[in-house]
């Protein structure tokens, strides 16, 4: 099923629109309120990656300066930190867009 069927936007209204705001937005959005549940779902969880990914990247830099490694093993954390990414991008399936 493609996402354009997903709200039938053709449908009859049940009659006139109500005067209550909680009344109108229900009778407007009616038959779409599965599209909007998963859409909000969606949402909170690109939030959820996307406050994840900032904190992993905050540890790592507090672990870089915190630390006191010589030039090889910054060298060697880089490789290390680059397999990672190529990975993650990997199984994410992004490479699709390269």
């Amino acid at each position: 099923m493609k996402p354009s069927n997903w709200i039938d936007h053709m449908a009859p209204a049940d009659g006139p629109p109500p005067t209550t705001l909680r009344g109108f937005f229900y009778w407007s959005l009616r038959g779409s309120f599965k599209v909007l549940a998963l859409s909000g779902f969606t949402s909170i969880l690109t939030g959820i990656t996307e406050v994840s990914a900032v904190l992993m990247l905050g540890m790592l830099v507090d672990a870089a300066l915190a630390s006191s490694i010589s030039k090889s093993s910054w060298r060697s954390l880089m490789v290390v930190w680059r397999r990672r990414v190529i990975f993650s991008c990997a199984s994410a399936n992004l490479f699709w867009y390269f």
